[in-house]
């Protein structure tokens, strides 16, 4: 079992969080933290930081999504790596958030990490037009 993060630019993970729920229903221990204009950047690592320390505490592993590389959120989950422990795809989409919620009551998290993101990409195509 694991809790999962979706930390984004914008309302981004929590609408994918929203969106989600409608495929799989509703999970317990599921996060959504976001980068909006303007926003406290340390006050927000802190909650983050938080979230990872009572996961910890309570024997859970945390699998993190966010969006882009090397994006706000990508670079305060590399910041955050040398002092809390969590597996971070990034890249996040619909398909690998269903499919991580899919799994995450079921599987341990670091025999999964690979193959969600396998999933994630190969739920990306491009359909030729005829």
């Amino acid at each position: 079992m694991f809790n999962i993060i979706v930390f984004t630019h914008g309302s981004l993970g929590r609408e994918l969080v929203k969106t989600s729920e409608m495929i799989v229903g509703e999970h317990e221990g599921v996060e959504a933290f976001s980068v909006m204009p303007g926003c406290d950047l340390e006050s927000l690592r802190e909650s983050i930081r938080d979230s990872l320390t009572q996961s910890g505490k309570a024997r859970k592993s945390v699998l993190v999504l966010t969006d882009l590389p090397y994006g706000t959120p990508f670079n305060i989950m590399a910041a955050l790596r040398e002092s809390c422990e969590f597996r971070h795809i990034t890249g996040v989409n619909l398909t690998l958030l269903t499919e991580a919620l899919s799994r995450k009551d079921e599987e341990a998290l670091d025999g999964a990490v690979s193959e969600m993101a396998k999933i994630a990409r190969e739920g990306i195509f491009e359909e030729e037009l005829l």
